[in-house]
């Protein structure tokens, strides 16, 4: 039944009005985010890897406000799709805004449409979330639900082994967090906020610090606003 509503909500007609001008919009400025591909469409294994889907929405950009992110903070999209996510990052001062996408032809889309866009501070990679080998060079990651369990616990085994050692604070935004027991196994990292994401879903922010060493204190919270009045 959960389930049954969570499909009705994403059909809405306001829902459905808002993709088509979305998709009309697109056609104009020549580029492509939003039209879902199914990993049969490019060769991959719907066992292990979902479909690629758009998730830019307010929700999404109210959850990067609360982060505090400045020009030194940089983010990676985890299969990034066309690239939906990072328009919604690129709000943000960034240093940094990039993304991994195993489907090559996927990766062509996004960096075409970054180009048509005329965008700055980015880059694409296309290549297996498995085997990358720089997530430590990000203070933030971000997955909208990619893969099946199984890929997850050897991603997230992966970004362990990348920051190992780690003294930064780094964060992980999962959208649709499917498999939330994965990413708090083993205690490098654990769930600090909580929000919705639109489409009866939830949004998940992830610390490999304690609540009170995190950007994510209120404390941090409240000297942002400070600074930003």
């Amino acid at each position: 039944m959960k389930k049954l509503r969570k499909l009705v909500s994403k059909f809405t007609l306001e829902r459905i009005l808002r993709k088509s001008s979305l998709l009309i919009q697109e056609i104009v400025r020549g580029v492509d985010f939003s039209r879902v591909v199914y990993p049969e469409e490019v060769g991959l294994d719907p066992k292990y890897v979902l479909e690629s889907t758009p998730s830019w929405n307010k929700y999404l950009v109210r959850v990067l406000k609360d982060l505090h992110i400045n020009n030194q903070d940089t983010i990676l999209d985890i299969c990034c799709g066309k690239g939906s996510a990072m328009l919604a990052m690129f709000k943000f001062p960034f240093a940094r805004v990039d993304g991994i996408e195993l489907s090559k032809e996927i990766s062509e889309i996004a960096i075409r449409n970054f180009t048509k866009l005329k965008k700055q501070r980015w880059h694409i990679f296309n290549g297996d979330a498995i085997t990358y080998k720089d997530y430590n060079a990000y203070s933030m990651l971000y997955l909208y639900h990619p893969f099946r369990e199984e890929i997850m616990r050897q991603v997230v085994a992966n970004i362990h082994s990348s920051i190992s050692g780690r003294e930064q604070e780094m964060l992980i935004i999962y959208n649709n967090p499917v498999c939330h027991e994965v990413i708090v196994k083993n205690g490098v990292f654990c769930k600090q906020r909580e929000y919705p994401n639109g489409y009866g879903d939830r949004i998940f922010v992830y610390s490999n610090k304690n609540l009170q060493h995190s950007r994510l204190h209120p404390f941090h919270s409240i000297l942002h606003l400070v600074a930003e009045n």
